[in-house]
């Protein structure tokens, strides 16, 4: 075991963390034998700073109860995270934080000729003296002017032809002009291979397990069955241990991979815990329709794609489509209740990036499916951190909504093949901070 791994094993077992971020040197890897070991801990309720000798490190960590970051703060504060590392994140608070100083240093103006703010950072996290030389060129590399980027008679028929999906109108409702990039002219980030789990590599990892649970021969899960894998706990962690080696580069799950193969598991047991108890307040079964299930369909003239985690019935004539969310999901994006349909659709197609609903249009185009296969269709996300809270909830299609984002879709699907409509560049600057193209933009 190195280090880092030491130490981290060190904070894990000391705080039992909400978070944990580590920065610097050893997150960096640029530590040498001078170097001490920096990370900010969310856990217990009295502020702290550990100084202790780890491995023969010495720690400069900062202790801070969760509700620090559930009240007003100043993110200035905190300004040592921006490239951190989150190993560990049960609530979403240290991921909630990192965005939030990364907001803060993107709002913060700067002049023409300005030094980078990040440079500033680093001045600021290292306290050593920099030597400054200034390059300048007179040559844009944007590709995009104001007016954005004008469509040709090529992109409105590959558009025609193109399958779309939720997330790809989410990015042409931030971004047309990242929609253009991405979608029609087929650009591709670079991918990094990860050394260890990331977030996205929780959630691919979290969907394989569940798929494996609930794929019986019989199509039918009942509370008995789910009860007896729960049981098996040394069955469900080889599951989980196996799925996690097949995404990230290694042969053996060592250092921070433990704890996110330990978060992944207590998912799984969760998930299961709130199934088993949904069965027996429901019915002693439910039949699985799909797992996994790749969708086709048609909207307006458009093609639409999508992968639906899990479709079950558990009584006759209902149908569940579910969708597995490791991230931090709103209620109110999902749960359209009385009175409030207007106003998530505004917010849906809307100009505000930052208020966009995550997951509405999602569950949107799924209804639209599942409601030329069945008549009775409810809507459910299983969500870890509200499992903890909540039981299995599940909300009925509403017709006054669903009327809303057809109307709001309609008028979006028309925008994107009027040639006369370029696409245009956001003004949000978020957006832009997490852009793949913005270097081929220019913005």
């Amino acid at each position: 075991m190195n280090v880092t791994d030491t130490i981290i094993e060190y904070l894990l077992e000391k705080y039992q963390p909400d978070g944990l971020i580590t920065y610097g040197s050893f997150a960096d890897g640029s530590a040498n034998e001078t170097s001490d070991f920096d990370a900010l801990v969310i856990a217990g309720h009295v502020k702290a700073h550990d100084s202790s000798v780890v491995g023969g490190t010495v720690l400069d960590v900062f202790v801070y109860p969760p509700e620090t970051f559930q009240e007003e703060y100043d993110p200035e504060e905190f300004l040592q995270v921006f490239d951190g590392k989150i190993v560990l994140d049960r609530s979403g608070t240290a991921g909630q934080l990192k965005q939030r100083v990364l907001d803060y240093i993107g709002s913060i103006p700067l002049k023409t000729g300005e030094e980078s703010r990040f440079i500033k950072q680093l001045e600021y996290h290292f306290k050593k003296p920099l030597l400054r030389k200034i390059a300048s060129s007179p040559i844009s590399s944007g590709l995009v002017d104001s007016s954005g980027i004008e469509k040709t008679s090529e992109d409105i028929e590959s558009l025609r032809k193109m399958s779309l999906s939720a997330s790809s109108l989410k990015n042409y409702l931030d971004c047309p002009a990242m929609f253009y990039f991405g979608k029609v002219r087929h650009l591709l980030k670079d991918e990094e291979i990860a050394e260890s789990m990331d977030d996205k590599t929780l959630g691919t990892v979290y969907h394989a397990v569940m798929q494996d649970l609930y794929t019986v021969d019989s199509k039918v899960v009942t509370s008995e069955y789910l009860g007896g894998v729960k049981k098996d706990k040394a069955k469900l962690q080889s599951l989980v241990r196996r799925h996690i080696l097949e995404n990230i580069p290694s042969d053996e799950v060592t250092g921070r991979d433990l704890v996110v193969e330990d978060v992944i598991l207590k998912y799984v047991e969760k998930t299961l815990e709130k199934d088993i108890k949904y069965l027996k307040d429901n019915g002693f079964s439910f039949r699985i329709i799909g797992l996994e299930k790749e969708i086709h369909f048609e909207l307006d003239g458009f093609k639409f794609k999508g992968y639906i985690d899990r479709i079950d019935s558990p009584s006759e004539g209902v149908v569940r489509v579910i969708d597995y969310k490791t991230g931090l999901v709103k209620d109110e994006e999902f749960n359209i209740k009385e009175g409030t349909e207007e106003a998530v659709a505004d917010a849906l197609f809307g100009s505000d990036n930052n208020n966009r609903p995550k997951i509405t249009l999602q569950m949107f185009l799924y209804d639209e499916w599942a409601r030329k296969h069945w008549k009775n269709v409810e809507n459910s996300i299983y969500s870890p951190s509200d499992l903890y809270v909540n039981d299995v909830r599940s909300y009925p299609y509403n017709d006054k909504f669903s009327s809303l984002v057809k109307e709001g879709l309609s008028k979006t699907l028309a925008e994107l093949v009027d040639i006369s409509v370029p696409f245009r560049r956001t003004d949000n600057e978020r957006t832009c901070a997490l852009c793949d193209f913005k270097m081929i933009c220019g913005r």
